[in-house]
């Protein structure tokens, strides 16, 4: 029987999104939300974070060797004349959905003396993987090599310990995380049962627990209830076919389980912070762009 360390450890996966280094351009965003992890190391500056947390707007001013850090589901834009920078999206998962970032206090901006760290890392990373600002971060075929994924690998993994060292674990984000094995078998349940209805009592069998008891681990161990949980899996997935597939906004409505396509915008718009056809289109836009350069 694996060890809860050994469990957790054989969990741990990541995506890779975007990735670049040394990218010169003025740059100035709208407010947005991401569903990954955003990391800015600005070699020669400068550049402004402003993050929007609970309606309280913050500004962060790098220096050169500055880092921003942008964990998912923060609302947030960048102001920047001409610079250099890197970059990676990346999202690290335990349990193929659970964000590992999200047990975490991750500092917005950090200084030169852990900026540097993560730039040479991020460095590296580009080095290895490429410029990744394909779809979803599909990789090139001339990247399919066992010796640069084992390396990415080992390089993604590094980022992810230098964001850990930098960050605080938040209250009872230990407990958390050793309740999650127990939930293994729902998680699994739910990603592949995700536009089925679900109720709490099937929910509490596969786990061996009351339909209570398994809505309080769940909330405990997750931040959210299982149905706050399955809506934000349907929007993740919204986002993949919105970037990757020529379905209408209609139709990835009811292929995900939505009541209809206004519910499924309502919802969109609440988690990402624009509608479903803006993001596909402003996605579309930097995708064109990204072609256009290369």
């Amino acid at each position: 029987m694996l060890s809860l360390q050994d469990l957790l450890g054989s969990s741990l996966k990541f995506s890779l999104t975007w990735c670049r280094y040394g990218q010169q351009e003025p740059y100035n965003c709208d407010w947005r939300i991401d569903t990954c992890l955003v990391i800015i190391y600005i070699p020669t500056g400068p550049y402004r974070l402003l993050v929007n947390i609970d309606g309280e707007v913050r500004q962060f001013d790098a220096l050169p060797g500055d880092a921003f850090l942008i964990p998912a589901g923060t609302q947030h834009r960048f102001e920047s004349p001409v610079c250099v920078i890197g970059g990676v999206n990346i999202h690290y998962m335990l349990f193929g959905s659970v964000d590992v970032l999200a047990l975490f206090r991750v500092p917005f901006h950090v200084p030169a003396r852990l900026g540097n760290a993560l730039g040479s890392c991020i460095k590296s990373i580009v080095a290895t993987a490429g410029v990744r600002d394909l779809p979803q971060g599909q990789v090139p075929e001339e990247h399919l090599d066992l010796a640069r994924i084992a390396r990415e690998r080992q390089l993604l993994f590094e980022l992810l310990a230098m964001v850990l060292d930098m960050s605080e674990m938040k209250a009872k984000g230990k407990e958390r995380l050793m309740a999650l094995p127990r939930l293994k078998k729902a998680l699994e349940f739910l990603e592949d049962n995700l536009v089925e209805k679900t109720t709490l009592d099937e929910l509490g069998k596969i786990t061996g627990l009351s339909p209570h008891r398994f809505s309080v681990l769940f909330g405990e161990a997750m931040g959210h209830s299982p149905h706050q949980y399955i809506i934000k899996r349907r929007i993740d997935k919204s986002i993949a076919l919105l970037s990757n597939s020529d379905l209408s906004v209609r139709e990835i409505a009811a292929q995900l389980g939505f009541h209809d396509q206004p519910h499924f915008t309502k919802l969109f718009k609440v988690a990402m912070g624009v509608s479903p056809t803006f993001y596909r289109k402003d996605f579309q836009r930097q995708f064109r762009r990204f072609r256009a350069e290369h």
